[in-house]
């Protein structure tokens, strides 16, 4: 990006992907600030607290994997992360008299789940 008054070497499409890349950024830091402070105080030993954090980790680490992936295949236009952590907390497997079944998914989250490559990890 060139510096200057105004002045910008970057697309217009181009300068909107990094302002959306910044907002997850600041969504994701707030929600964790927020937790932090919200969660703290059931905290009771270090060994608590470093089990939460290691959970608070990998949720993060999760959330940015996502985020990656979005912007990789290009769907960061159309999905946010938290569209993606929703669909994917829809997909279970349920019990019925003959097994274990997934549960019905769109034709649209399986081509989402697709493009993403997260099919592999669900129906793999």
């Amino acid at each position: 990006m060139a510096c200057g008054a105004g002045a910008t070497d970057m697309k217009a499409s181009e300068v909107f992907e990094f302002y959306k890349m910044r907002q997850h950024v600041e969504q994701v830091v707030d929600r964790l600030r927020n937790h932090i402070l919200a969660e703290g105080s059931y905290m009771r030993n270090d060994d608590q607290l470093q089990g939460w954090l290691w959970v608070v980790l990998l949720a993060l680490q999760v959330h940015w994997y996502i985020l990656d992936r979005l912007k990789a295949v290009g769907l960061l236009k159309h999905w946010s992360v938290d569209e993606v952590l929703r669909e994917l907390r829809e997909i279970r497997r349920e019990p019925t008299p003959t097994g274990w079944r997934l549960t019905p998914v769109s034709r649209g989250v399986r081509n989402m789940l697709t493009k993403l490559g997260f099919d592999r990890f669900i129906w793999g």
